[in-house]
């Protein structure tokens, strides 16, 4: 019986082996899909901070394309009104007071 209790020590002892390797190598696993997430999270928040960019970006030139726009539409270009010389010295006199007497 002596011999069979050292066989059983030894599987013992293989099987504790096996079980430490197989441990040891989902650790890894988890380590490297804990970093593969890390890195695909910062990925993310860079991508969304880009979209917010150029959301922030898309709305400060509509409100440019529309502000520029009123401003065409109020010098009266669009309308077909002429936008000589002559009228503009008048617009620039109406502004000032003193060059509106002259």
């Amino acid at each position: 019986m002596a011999g069979g209790s050292g066989d059983a020590v030894v599987i013992v002892r293989e099987l504790e082996r096996v079980r430490n390797e197989q441990r040891k190598e989902r650790e890894a696993g988890t380590a490297q899909l804990k970093d593969e997430i890390r890195l695909i999270k910062k990925e993310l928040a860079r991508a969304e901070a880009e979209k917010a960019e150029a959301t922030r970006n898309r709305e400060v030139v509509e409100r440019e394309v529309r502000r520029r726009a009123e401003a065409t539409e109020l010098s009266g270009l669009l309308s077909g009104q002429e936008n000589s010389v002559g009228s503009r010295v008048k617009h620039y006199r109406s502004m000032c007071p003193v060059c509106a007497v002259m």
